[in-house]
């Protein structure tokens, strides 16, 4: 062998491989990243073809340079494609639109206060929140180890679903969940709906689109049950207070990048220079915890609880410009899904509508804390009665032109 990584072994006495954690899938990314000159290196040799002339295909072997021909069937790649893998890689927000825009059909995300779910509902596409811990956040750049959740992105509740199954580590046999998915109907779901703190203020059309949904799974033989969850508002008044999010990310900051503190983004810069009281962090971990072990029994009487995912229309990026009205924007904007999170519950958002002035709305469920599969085949039955994003809310106007 001419590598020193692995001994070698013929494959038929080579042992099977187990991945770390009993995993069934691992994920490799391999970016490759090229190069080419626009003129030829002094000294260069060269080549010739078995013809007699110089070969034209490869750098250092084009008499003429540039390479246009070549270097134009590469350039696409530079151009839109390293864009499309930074998308899909990047933050959720980035994952959302390349689930849109169509270069991805599923994406990974980390939700901390709703950075899932929220780029789900503003792009028409699907997030799931998962249950803190049950996926590892081994990996993810620490904003808050309190609530960091890892999750998936999807343009369908099907390819969430067959996602989750095949990535989940508690074993789960991937073609008898989605066959017993697939036959779950909406009928005899019990659905919380109608908590005052999760439907009131929304931007015109937002309610209207998830409250006709709702009515659709109703019409289709569910149960609307009035409800109320007092601990969001709880959750989300301890989101005010700064939460955890921004103490914890400060602490990572100060030990692993100290340099970067002063290369902070001067929207988020404020609050992150600002945030060094640990004793806070007890203090509001603390209140979580106690929201968290309140509501836990509530759901009981409900197998979801439903909610517009977002209250408010997406704002225009001149819209949240400066500090202060990012600030606003984003304080409304994770009101309805940072109590998920704060609260230890697992969530998912599904398109069903579009607001007053076109852009997409999501219908979020929320169920109790490690019930996914069940969360999953509601959704699944949900979206049969529904229809998808695609049925719903159509194509995109850019994408259509």
């Amino acid at each position: 062998m001419d590598q020193d990584f692995y001994p070698w072994s013929p494959i038929v006495t080579r042992p099977i491989f187990q991945w770390p954690d009993d995993a069934r899938v691992a994920l490799a990314v391999i970016v490759n990243l090229e190069h080419w000159d626009w003129e030829v290196p002094a000294g260069t040799p060269v080549a010739v073809s078995p013809m007699g002339g110089p070969e034209g295909l490869w750098t250092g072997n084009q008499p003429q340079f540039p390479d246009i021909g070549g270097y134009g069937n590469h350039e696409y790649g530079n151009r839109v494609g390293i864009f499309r893998i930074l998308a899909v890689l990047g933050s959720s927000s980035g994952a959302g639109v390349s689930l849109l825009e169509g270069s991805a059909l599923l994406a990974f995300g980390s939700d901390t206060a709703g950075s899932v779910r929220i780029p789900a509902s503003m792009t028409g596409t699907v997030g799931l929140k998962v249950t803190l811990g049950r996926w590892s956040a081994e990996g993810v750049v620490p904003l808050s180890p309190t609530f960091d959740t890892p999750g998936l992105l999807a343009r369908s509740v099907s390819d969430i679903a067959y996602g989750f199954a095949a990535l989940d580590p508690t074993g789960i046999e991937l073609v008898s969940f989605i066959t017993r998915a697939s036959v779950r109907e909406i009928g005899g779901i019990r659905i919380g709906i109608s908590d005052p703190f999760l439907w009131r203020d929304c931007d015109p059309g937002i309610a209207e689109a998830v409250e006709e949904a709702v009515n659709a799974l109703v019409h289709a033989g569910a149960i609307a049950r009035e409800f109320t969850l007092p601990e969001a508002a709880g959750a989300y008044s301890v989101f005010l207070e700064g939460g955890l999010s921004t103490v914890e990310l400060r602490s990572f900051l100060d030990q692993e990048l100290p340099d970067w503190l002063a290369q902070l983004d001067p929207v988020i810069a404020p609050a992150v220079r600002n945030a060094e009281n640990v004793s806070a962090e007890d203090y509001l971990a603390r209140i979580a915890r106690a929201l968290a072990r309140t509501a836990a029994p509530r759901l009981d009487a409900v197998d979801v609880i439903a909610s517009p995912t977002l209250c408010l229309t997406p704002p225009l990026i001149s819209d949240v410009a400066d500090a202060d009205s990012h600030l606003r924007a984003n304080r409304r904007i994770v009101r309805n899904t940072v109590a998920v999170n704060y609260l230890g519950l697992c969530a998912i958002t599904i398109p069903v509508g579009r607001d007053r002035v076109g852009m997409p709305v999501g219908l979020q469920l929320i169920a109790p804390a490690c019930a996914e599969e069940k969360l999953l085949m509601i959704a699944l039955a949900a979206e049969r009665v529904l229809g998808t994003a695609a049925d719903r809310l159509g194509t995109p106007p850019l994408l259509a032109s």
